[in-house]
């Protein structure tokens, strides 16, 4: 069997060899029963990795072309069909010939952060394992019996009209639930700036895309939540690191930063700082909302882990101390309640909600089941069964 590779084209190797393969199982030059080489032996013919061969092996088995038996080999399949091989092959109208995706996707999606992701979240469904890549509620905690009945408690009081979309900011009945919330954090909020959001990351999104154009700069602590940082690098922002130390983003170098960098918006964590866990103190949040002020920059607060404090006082988060509704603050029920419903909610200024990304995608995502359930206890004033 002659095959030949060549290592500059932009055809990925594995599909050069299958295909290559596959046209002299066509046009008749391997027959049926023929047997292949091992991929070890091919992949030093041809000065591939053996990874290669078995790839494009794995693609000519799976479209029927070869079959493997353990320990005797791989071999030609019988075919219903062969190409005179004087005739061109018209490759179009062969069932093997796949779509090569390869070198389609936008070279954000390929990136490193991405890959790194998929593989904290991938350790995180290992059973009996316990991951520390990243904050998942313990499952004993889950108040089943609760939810249940707020379940049932909202089939029977909305009835089909839980299995509908939900409003564009979602329910009201929990807007206003986390409006009378808000302003126990002594935040100034109604329900008609809370949005309802599939999760904390679905916030982060969309504020990505209501503010980021390519070539923005983002400050961000280092290190921070990397689903945040993949948010604003996909959209081309360029991100300016603030080291952390145990009170949290060192703020000395940071009007010097915001003067030379021009910075669009400030992302930060406060409370239980993602990696760290390190909370910023009451002093530097002051003199954070200071610069803000100054210089007019907008803050993405996010406030995934606020309500899991056990032990020490509360801290005002920035928000609470933004008189110039500067400050963009969001959340979850993730990790103190349930991580499997997705939801999260976000607290923005009016001229925010406008924009078409914020206002049109949350309607396209979130039931309106899921947030009934959660509504329903409080509207009843049967009790926060977040708490329980």
């Amino acid at each position: 069997m002659e095959l030949k590779v060549d290592t500059k084209s932009a055809i990925p190797l594995y599909l050069q060899i299958k295909n290559g393969i596959a046209r002299q199982i066509l046009v008749g030059t391997l027959e049926p029963g023929d047997r292949l080489p091992a991929t070890r032996e091919l992949a030093r013919r041809l000065g591939v990795n053996r990874s290669t061969v078995t790839n494009a092996y794995d693609e000519l088995l799976a479209d029927g072309l070869l079959s493997s038996h353990v320990g005797q080999g791989t071999f030609v399949n019988t075919l219903s069909q062969k190409v005179d091989s004087k005739k061109e092959l018209n490759t179009e109208s062969l069932v093997w010939q796949k779509m090569v995706w390869d070198g389609l996707f936008a070279g954000e999606a390929e990136g490193r952060t991405i890959s790194a992701l998929l593989d904290l979240y991938q350790v995180s469904t290992i059973m009996d394992v316990i991951s520390f890549s990243g904050s998942f509620p313990d499952e004993s905690s889950f108040p089943i019996a609760e939810f249940k009945s707020s379940l049932n408690h909202a089939l029977k009081e909305f009835g089909k009209s839980v299995l509908k979309y939900e409003q564009a900011a979602g329910l009201q009945a929990l807007r206003d639930y986390l409006a009378i919330d808000m302003r126990g954090r002594n935040i100034v909020a109604s329900a008609d700036n809370i949005l309802i959001t599939n999760g904390s990351q679905q916030a982060i999104d969309l504020l990505s895309r209501s503010f980021i154009s390519s070539g923005d700069k983002v400050i961000v602590e280092n290190p921070t939540y990397p689903g945040a940082t993949n948010a604003f690098a996909t959209l081309g922002a360029k991100l300016i690191g603030i080291p952390v130390d145990s009170q949290g983003m060192q703020i000395g170098s940071l009007e010097q930063i915001i003067v030379q960098q021009h910075p669009k918006l400030i992302y930060i964590i406060p409370t239980f700082h993602n990696p760290t866990g390190y909370t910023l103190s009451l002093e530097r949040r002051h003199q954070l909302m200071d610069l803000v002020r100054k210089y007019k920059i907008p803050v993405l607060e996010d406030a995934y882990g606020e309500d899991l404090r056990y032990e020490g006082r509360e801290i005002p988060s920035l928000k609470a101390l933004d008189v110039t509704d500067q400050v963009i603050y969001f959340g979850t029920f993730s990790k103190n309640l349930l991580p499997g419903i997705r939801i999260g909610w976000c607290v923005a200024p009016p001229p925010v909600f406008t924009r078409p990304y914020f206002a049109l995608a949350p309607s396209c995502t979130l039931g309106f089941l899921p947030s009934s359930s959660l509504s329903s206890p409080f509207r009843k004033g049967k009790g926060d069964i977040s708490s329980s």
